[in-house]
């Protein structure tokens, strides 16, 4: 199974998780970040989670989140609780072509 994000440019999507690992995430807080290499200290979309039950979650992300330039990015999905944050996720984000008409 693959866990890349392709999105449209400029579109809107909804990302739906199921964690693994954890039994219960209620009580966590979840953030999706989009980077452009692995290095940079800076994310170009920063946004948060909803947590639909104990192990899954959503992130609704809006047409300005989405509004970077055509190609391959890198996210991370991570939950915190606390002190502790856990990486539950990290591939490729890819923004594609819209079409123009």
């Amino acid at each position: 199974m693959s866990n890349v994000i392709e999105i449209y440019q400029s579109n809107s999507k909804r990302i739906s998780v199921t964690v693994s690992g954890l039994s219960d995430i209620t009580g966590y807080n979840s953030y999706l970040s989009v980077k452009n290499k692995e290095s940079d200290a800076s994310t170009l979309i920063f946004s948060g989670g909803i947590i639909q039950d104990p192990c899954s979650l959503i992130f609704d992300l809006t047409p300005t989140d989405t509004s970077l330039a055509v190609g391959d990015y890198i996210y991370y999905i991570n939950l915190e609780l606390d002190n502790s944050t856990y990486t539950i996720q990290k591939n490729v984000f890819s923004i594609l072509d819209g079409v123009r008409y």
